[in-house]
């Protein structure tokens, strides 16, 4: 048997042209290309060849793979058999990809029809089955995947603050006080930990990641940090579970945690740690985690008609150290306890006292001083108390978010703890039985007071374990914000359907049979803001007059669907149809912001594919398209936008960018009766901008930028005059101010231009675009300015310009916010009170500031 190391080279589509895996030359003459197509896979034992989730029942020669193999109980290894048909001049090898890095690739040759054995390595394995022509150059991979499940349950380490239990403490059998370890073997043992902290972290560190470990008896996902805190005196059991992959039997080890230091008296008169601080009534957000002291911030939330109580505890033997509530004086830039506030604990005891009584929606802020029994040290712990301004209802199952979606009442907010959600389609469980999760048409929220579902925290994942039911999640109330949540399985990942005022705000879509989002029935006012999309179409319904495979698609079925948008997702490269396709019925939709990533590598069975086909009226903008491979064919995109409106619509497509890979393809087609204009789009590779016929040149669009806080004010660029105490009407020139929007409305022109990975230049309308807006600042205050820099037609030193001119458009509703490059957190934001100090400025400018209750920040662009 010959073995040898090779290139990995996966093809997962066929087309006539093939090419060799390690560097062989493109065959141009159709005539000298050989088929090199197998006419069949069997496996004959061991297992069951599957395809995109399906047993493969008539194999398909045109499909390379990825094959899967599931394999039967206990099965070790398969045997398979493959079929050439009429070909005569190749070879067959069979590949095996070793899952070391350090051992070859082991390649066996192989004959047709022949039983070929497999050994199955516990993991993932990947087999290549490698059709080779004999005359040229040409090679054609077919690849299967073979899972077989993990037996292990061996505990590789256990790692403390980041350290090796094995080299750093000292871990010691108790059976036979043997010197330390070189590894763990099941059985107890004693681990003395050098530490001067009141606690540690560790992480179990198990052979396989499929094993299941349980803490004390409590589920934790691998390599999931735990926090036990450890006083000097005590010593803390820790049982470590650990049950391998394919649930064969569990193996324990026990952990006996205590410290080589021992407290003298002295440290235990100078000690301010907590040993812990707990809360009732709610649920804490930020826990405690015993530290030196020092500023600890203790985040805790509850809903506003709960009862709050606070226990603080010292360590054992240190009841002497005095413990001071109270709320924080404000009186200078240093954290202390407002003494009128302030209220003595008693160490281990519950406190509900007059303090908790009149807590304010919102954020309330504590400080808890533990000062030491000696005099001599202290050490402040922060505390905030979040009174919800919802009703949270916090889920950590499938059949209690199930439940919390049918119940939900005024003013809901549905935390999902992090984890996987998997929902079963049914009037009895869901209340749907076409989606796993689902949201009536009665249950509506308001603009004022939507309802909310979001994660908590980490990743949490809706899966629609089958595909009867079409959606994961189906919406058909009014006004929800779904937040933070993945989505996968089903046929449909999120539909909404005839609702008003959804929003889907970091949603991430992966693997789903068909659609990732559909907006139908006259859905309007809704949003897709964030997230990615990919991985649709794995499992398409056929012959219904349908191209089913889409990213997004909005205007499906009855009604119009109007005013919706699409902004900042990432479409990936595995989407099968169009990444958005824009329905006839749908109508001022906003496209912007969006990477739209695309290639030519998947086998899909849809002809002349746009990634954006829109139907209706649409503004496409600020968008980057990045392609790689642009080849051309029946299986390849036809052109980037396609417009195929019916009606007397408009498609106005503005200031994108387009990557295509150096190749000559159509970026915008007219393929309708609309109106489709083009403006400022640009090619970061060589090529130009191709349109087609009947697409009209046009400019960017111009805006005033209007205020929130007073509607008829609007930003303004203005010569201000200022006085401080030494010098008077000192004048100030090239200031964003707010002013009338009926006066100098030239200054009020602003023209947002594109400047790659969705950032803008806000640039006003005049002397040919060379005024930006940018943070500045001017007096010992913060505000926002102008900056004569150089005109659009020098691109490169465009486009290379300070961060600070560079602003991000983060949209709430029909609202926008503009946050600044060079600091995220920094918004344009209005104050209509006194800037401070001794400078006057009048009108007062508009300023830069972090978003918060104290200012508004939130803008409204009015076309001009």
């Amino acid at each position: 048997m010959m073995q040898y190391t090779i290139q990995r080279c996966l093809l997962i589509s066929l087309t006539v042209l093939l090419f060799a895996c390690s560097g062989g030359d493109e065959i141009t003459d159709f005539v000298d290309a050989p088929d090199l197509r197998l006419s069949s896979i069997e496996i004959l034992s061991g297992g069951t060849l599957y395809f995109g989730g399906n047993i493969v029942e008539e194999f398909d020669p045109e499909v390379a793979g990825p094959y899967s193999v599931e394999l039967d109980d206990a099965a070790t290894s398969i045997s398979l058999s493959v079929s050439l048909g009429e070909n005569d001049n190749v070879r067959l090898e069979l590949i095996e990809v070793s899952n070391d890095e350090d051992v070859s690739d082991t390649v066996t040759a192989i004959n047709a029809e022949e039983s070929v054995p497999v050994e199955i390595e516990e993991g993932m394995n990947l087999v290549y089955l490698r059709v080779s022509s004999l005359s040229n150059a040409a090679v054609l991979n077919y690849s299967l995947f073979i899972e077989r499940e993990s037996s292990s349950a061996v505990l590789r380490d256990l790692l403390i603050d980041g350290d090796s239990a094995l080299s750093v403490t000292t871990a010691i059998p108790l059976i036979d006080d043997a010197e330390p370890l070189s590894e763990f073997f099941p059985g107890t043992y004693d681990v003395r930990i050098n530490s001067d902290k009141c606690g540690f972290f560790f992480i179990v560190d198990t052979e396989s990641r499929f094993t299941e470990v349980r803490i004390n008896s409590e589920l934790k996902d691998w390599r999931e940090p735990v926090f036990i805190p450890l006083q000097s005196s005590e010593t803390k059991t820790i049982d470590i579970e650990l049950t391998p992959q394919n649930q064969g039997a569990s193996l324990t080890y026990t952990f006996n945690l205590s410290k080589d230091l021992v407290d003298t008296t002295e440290d235990i008169a100078a000690d301010t740690r907590l040993s812990s601080l707990e809360f009732s009534g709610g649920r804490d957000v930020r826990p405690y985690i015993c530290e030196n002291g020092g500023n600890t911030l203790v985040s805790y939330r509850l809903n506003e008609l709960a009862l709050l109580s606070l226990t603080a505890a010292m360590a054992a033997g240190r009841d002497d150290a005095v413990l001071t509530l109270g709320v924080d004086d404000a009186k200078s830039d240093e954290l202390d306890i407002d003494e009128v506030s302030a209220v003595v604990l008693t160490s281990g005891v519950e406190y509900t006292g007059s303090l908790f009584d009149n807590l304010n929606a919102g954020s309330n802020e504590f400080l808890l001083r533990v000062d030491s029994a000696d005099g001599e040290n202290s050490s402040l712990y922060a505390i905030s108390v979040v009174v919800a301004e919802t009703n949270e209802v916090y889920v950590s199952t499938a059949s209690e978010l199930q439940a919390a979606l049918q119940s939900a009442t005024s003013n809901t907010e549905i935390v999902v703890a992090s984890g996987e959600y998997e929902g079963t389609a049914s009037v009895s469980a869901s209340g749907h039985d076409n989606a796993h999760f689902y949201v009536r048409a009665d249950i509506d929220g308001t603009a004022d007071e939507p309802f909310i579902l979001r994660a908590e925290s980490g990743e949490v994942v809706l899966i629609g374990g089958t595909e009867s039911g079409s959606s994961v999640l189906l919406i058909e109330g009014d006004y929800w914000q779904i937040e933070g949540i993945s989505i996968s399985g089903a046929r449909n990942g999120v539909v909404v359907d005839s609702a008003n005022g959804v929003t889907l705000e970091n949603i991430d879509v992966d693997s789903v049979s068909e659609r990732g989002i559909v907006f139908q029935n006259g859905t309007t006012n809704s949003h897709i803001l964030g997230g990615s999309i990919d991985r649709t179409g794995l499992n398409p319904r056929d012959g219904l007059g349908e191209s089913y495979g889409e990213g997004i698609v909005i205007g499906i079925g009855d009604g119009e669907s109007q005013n919706n948008s699409v902004r900042e997702v990432v479409f990936g490269r595995n989407i099968s149809n169009e990444h958005i396709e824009l329905k006839e019925k749908s109508r001022d939709t906003s496209v912007q912001f969006n990477v739209f990533e695309s290639d030519n590598t998947l086998l899909r069975s849809f002809e002349n594919r746009s990634l954006i086909s829109a139907g209706g009226s649409a503004e496409i903008s600020y968008n980057e398209f990045e392609f790689d491979s642009i080849s051309g064919g029946t299986d390849d995109i036809e052109q980037l936008i396609n417009v195929s409106t019916t009606g007397n619509v408009s498609v106005a497509i503005f200031q994108n960018y387009f990557d295509l890979d150096n190749q000559a393809i159509t970026a915008v087609n007219n393929d309708g009766a609309g109106t489709v204009t083009v403006a400022d789009n640009q090619r970061r590779d060589s090529g130009t901008i191709t349109v087609s016929d009947f697409v009209l040149a046009s400019v960017t669009p111009v805006y005033q930028i209007q205020s929130i806080l007073d509607s008829s004010q609007c930003l303004s660029v203005e010569s201000i005059v200022a006085n401080s105490e030494t010098v008077e009407n000192i004048v100030v020139e090239n200031i964003v101010v707010a002013v009338d929007c009926n006066v100098s409305l030239l200054n009020q022109q602003w023209v947002f231009v594109h400047t790659e990975q969705g950032y803008v230049h806000i640039v006003q309308n005049t002397n040919e675009h060379n005024i930006k807006l940018y943070l500045t600042d001017i007096l010992g205050v913060a505000v926002i300015g102008v900056r004569e820099d150089l005109s659009l037609e020098d691109d490169v030193t465009f486009q290379n310009s300070s961060y600070s001119l560079q602003w991000q458009l983060e949209f709430s509703g029909g609202n926008v916010l503009f946050s600044n490059r060079l600091g995220p957190t920094v918004y344009i934001v209005e104050n209509l009170e006194s800037l401070g100090g001794t400078v006057e400025i009048s009108p007062l400018p508009v300023r830069a500031g972090n978003r918060s209750e104290s200012v508004t920040s939130e803008f409204k662009l009015i076309a001009l």
